[in-house]
């Protein structure tokens, strides 16, 4: 009788592994053109309206309202800055630099937790192997497709967005998400 006593903890026990293997792997399910405030949960993807992103949050004092193509500088304290750029009022590039942050932290932040001031191993553990790097590993590029798959260099004819890196001794000195199209030129006049 031990033994049904067993085998009746398996069975569920089995079922539940089962369940919850469905569910995918963080890269299955993790969207990575999206960045991530701490404090006010707020987030800012790719494709959104300006209209949609200045319900969330207010440009920087100084950085005005932005014109089709523009970049507009969003948060009260360099923590919260982060750059956004419409093209057509779609955001097309999300970014965040040593330029908008006066130390090396960000209260902002991409999937895994990757901001300003990471580290190579902290990206090497969430982003894994990358599409593209210069020589020097200082800067690395990340190609994804519209399901969100991370490419190989030979398909990046698929290239839907792309995240980028670039990093320094101490850390993580910028981070960009942007889209593969429509590409940002610029303006000629007629």
């Amino acid at each position: 009788m031990k033994h049904g006593k067993r085998f009746l903890w398996i069975v569920p026990l089995f079922c539940l592994l089962a369940a919850c293997g469905g569910q995918g792997t963080q890269a299955e399910s993790a969207r990575w053109d999206t960045f991530h405030h701490e404090g006010d949960n707020v987030q800012l993807s790719l494709g959104m309206t300006q209209a949609e992103v200045e319900d969330k949050l207010t440009p920087a004092e100084g950085s005005s309202p932005s014109t089709d193509t523009d970049t507009v500088i969003y948060g009260d304290t360099p923590e919260d800055r982060i750059a956004v750029t419409y093209y057509d009022g779609v955001v097309n590039n999300i970014s965040l630099d040593e330029t908008l942050q006066t130390e090396k932290t960000s209260n902002w932040s991409l999937q895994g937790g990757i901001t300003v001031g990471s580290s190579k191993e902290d990206l090497d553990k969430v982003y894994g192997a990358c599409t593209m790097s210069n020589e020097q590993d200082q800067y690395f590029v990340y190609y994804y497709d519209s399901s969100h798959t991370l490419l190989t260099e030979d398909h990046i004819d698929d290239v839907d967005y792309m995240v980028s890196f670039i990093l320094e001794e101490d850390g993580l000195l910028a981070c960009a998400i942007g889209s593969a199209e429509p590409a940002l030129e610029p303006s000629s006049s007629p």
